[in-house]
């Protein structure tokens, strides 16, 4: 009894786990009241065979979709700036990579209640600031936060007009602080004036929500969308461009897209672990069953004593199933201190937040108790049947083979648990490998023993000062600087290669570097030289190819000195031109 117990407690464990892995999952977002109004505009653009497929749209979408559509209730945006601030208050000094600019309409259409603060006022002033309980506690303490002032990447006064419970884990993205994005659209303005990129319509840098009167209205409302680029978009994309809608409950498990606010999870995954904590449960029961129905030869005299004094086969039946239920509550129980006891390790793992709440509630209880009751019975089913079968005359005189059930089904019972045990190896072995592929695969340069900073844009313009302080540290060998860490991905730019047109320019991704990067960074060059110090016009002239983008040029041996020019950020003006 303790060895099918425990086996079958073994089970249960698993399956709750990953059950509340299942859950949690399953419930993203869905703790706005609205969330079956609330839908994200996205973006897909095919532009010369080049496919994006993005999040966000232009910053005016936003204003434009509410004054052009009656049915939008409420549109509004998020940005975070790739520079994440830096935040000083007195002598203490923090950067915050969760620093989000948004509209006010965001408490109006999403759920994030506000302790402190007016939900209709809180961001309405440019330099207004909303934080979290946990940023309240981590900059202020015990003191009152409402009233306070953050500096703001050594510039700005941000005052603090209101602090939000924390974002619940199970929404999409999560913020520590939202500041009005009126804010960065001013700042923006005073630097590049009316004609910078904010106020184009090709830059994707916003994330944009809509709130319809019901979910059934986006289906009419995305019919809207090819007339709207049409009246908007520049020329050079119109043709190649589509909106569409996301539900926001859906953006967690079905949206794969490339500029994702934060990494998402993949419905696939919970098809996969639903399967896994199924399959594992089996397992527990079909040993339950192998190790009753072996067990029916020590019982056989009981039986055959029971049914002489009396007792009819449903009497029977029951009595084998009331033990199997029990074992199956027992079971729960040890189940439930096994849950306790891991879930630490499995949040840790899972890098969630789960906990038992359905424990805490009589709707909880009644399911985990049911839930062991019907395992319980589901296991003792087989058993009961073929054990009230026994015939008592037959027991007695040694005349009946007991003990071994219907050899065939358990067979069956047995092969099955097997192969579903072997499945499940095979299936742990193959993510082993495909995890250890991922950590030993080559890509191109030397990962090993190199730092990645990202730099603020004060390091940014005094970099060769910073280079030459970090080479004074002997156990630094190389400095170097680039836009990008490589492999976290690059933004497309038009190039035009040589023999190209104007017209159709190449969408090839971008990273720009220093002269000391490919040295840094291990990356060998195949063909031609790096960009060096020595040769005046690099500077200003060079490009590099890799030897994809040479290919994609129709570039194989002989791309070494072919002229390139590169379109400036959105702009429709070249604003580099040179050679590979």
């Amino acid at each position: 009894s303790s060895i099918n117990i425990a086996g079958l407690a073994a089970g249960m464990a698993c399956c709750i786990l990953i059950t509340l892995y299942v859950l949690h999952e399953l419930s993203y977002d869905k703790f706005h009241s609205r969330a079956g109004r609330i839908f994200r505009v996205r973006l897909d653009l095919d532009l010369n065979g080049v496919l994006y497929r993005e999040p966000s749209i232009p910053f005016p979408a936003a204003q434009a979709l509410a004054h052009d559509f009656p049915e939008v209730e409420k549109a509004m945006r998020f940005y975070r700036n790739d520079d994440f601030p830096l935040l000083e208050i007195d002598d203490r000094k923090f950067i915050e990579e969760r620093f989000f600019f948004t509209d006010a309409a965001i408490f109006e259409m999403f759920d994030f209640p506000l302790i402190k603060g007016d939900a209709k006022t809180v961001l309405s002033e440019p330099n207004s600031l909303v934080l979290t309980e946990d940023m309240a506690r981590k900059y202020f303490g015990e003191a009152e936060p409402l009233g306070q002032t953050l500096r703001y990447q050594k510039q700005f006064d941000f005052k603090v007009t209101g602090v939000m419970k924390d974002v619940p884990n199970n929404a999409h993205f999560k913020f520590d602080f939202l500041a009005p994005l009126q804010f960065q659209l001013n700042l923006w303005e005073s630097q590049s004036g009316p004609n910078g990129r904010h106020n184009h319509w090709f830059w994707t840098g916003a994330w944009t929500y809509l709130l319809l009167p019901e979910a059934r209205a986006a289906q009419s409302f995305t019919e809207k969308f090819p007339a709207f680029v049409t009246k908007y978009f520049p020329d050079r994309i119109k043709g190649g461009l589509t909106l569409s809608l996301q539900p926001l409950t859906s953006i967690h498990l079905h949206s794969r897209l490339d500029n994702e606010i934060q990494p998402n999870g993949h419905v696939l995954y919970v098809y996969i672990f639903s399967a896994i904590a199924l399959l594992i449960l089996v397992i527990a029961c079909i040993n339950f069953v192998n190790l009753a129905t072996a067990q029916s030869g020590t019982r056989a005299k009981e039986v055959g004593v029971r049914k002489v004094v009396g007792a009819v086969k449903s009497q029977l039946v029951g009595q084998i199933l009331g033990e199997s239920m029990i074992a199956g509550m027992i079971a729960m129980l040890l189940a439930a201190g096994l849950v306790e006891l891991l879930l630490p390790a499995f949040n840790q793992l899972t890098e969630r937040q789960l906990e038992i709440s359905f424990l805490g509630n009589w709707t909880g209880l009644l399911l985990i108790f049911g839930s062991a009751l019907f395992v319980g019975m589901l296991s003792g089913l087989y058993p009961a049947f073929f054990m009230s079968r026994f015939n008592p005359v037959g027991i007695f005189k040694k005349t009946t083979a007991v003990g071994g059930g219907n050899e065939r089904f358990r067979k069956v019972l047995v092969v099955a648990q097997f192969a579903i045990s072997i499945m499940l190896i095979i299936g742990l072995g193959a993510v082993h490998r495909q995890l250890r592929f991922l950590q030993a695969k080559e890509l191109g340069f030397d990962k090993e023993q190199v730092l990645f900073i990202k730099a603020r844009p004060a390091v940014n313009a005094k970099f060769d000062a910073f280079r030459n302080e970090l080479l004074k540290d002997p156990g630094i060998l190389n400095v170097a600087g680039t836009s990008n860490i490589p492999g976290e991905g690059a933004f497309g730019y038009r190039f035009v290669p040589e023999g190209g047109s104007l017209d159709k320019p190449a969408m090839l991704p971008l990273l720009l570097i220093d002269y000391d990067f490919l040295e840094t960074a291990g990356i060998k060059v195949k063909q031609g030289r790096g960009i060096t110090r020595t040769s005046p016009s690099d500077q200003a002239q060079a490009f590099l190819l890799n030897e994809k983008a040479a290919a994609s040029l129709g570039w194989k041996d002989d791309a070494i000195g072919k002229k390139m020019q590169l379109f400036a950020p959105g702009r429709n003006e070249i604003g580099k031109s040179g050679y590979i």
